[in-house]
Order: C-alpha cells, then sequence, then structure tokens
C-alpha cells in the first residue's frame, strides 16, 4: 500500500474547514426546520384544544337555554 502524498493532506487540511461550515449550515437548517415544527405542532394542539373548549362551552349555554328560566322576581308586591 502506498503512502498518500503530502498535498493529498494538505488539500485535505485545507478543505476541513470548509467541511465544517459546511455541516454548520446543514445543523442549523436541521434545528431551524425543527424548531418550526414544534412551533406548528403546538398552534395546531392549541387550537385543538379552543375548539373543543368553545365546543363544551356552547353545549352547556344550549343546555341551560332548553332549561325553563327562572321568572323574575317582582320588586314590589301588587296590590
Amino acid at each position: 500500500m502506498t503512502a498518500l502524498p503530502w498535498f493529498f493532506w494538505l488539500f485535505l487540511f485545507l478543505l476541513l474547514p470548509v467541511a465544517i461550515w459546511w455541516y454548520g449550515v446543514l445543523a442549523r437548517r436541521l434545528s431551524r426546520s425543527l424548531r418550526i415544527w414544534v412551533s406548528r405542532s403546538k398552534l395546531r394542539c392549541l387550537a385543538a384544544v379552543q375548539r373543543h373548549l368553545r365546543r363544551l362551552l356552547a353545549d352547556e349555554v344550549r343546555a341551560e337555554s332548553d332549561e325553563e328560566a327562572p321568572r323574575p322576581a317582582e320588586l314590589r308586591p301588587r296590590p
């Protein structure tokens, strides 16, 4: 097995910062897309909970309106 020439090692050494920079770019892109996905998931979950609570509240109001409302108390007695 032959040894690689010195300029090959020099070339690799000079390319190392470029490779590190490129992997940093990929890592930033991945973390950004992950953050966006988590943010959207949280918003979807929050919207679903709000819809569910609104539906429950609307059902509760409908159930109360179906019941007979109590008669208002008279402020002064009739003569």
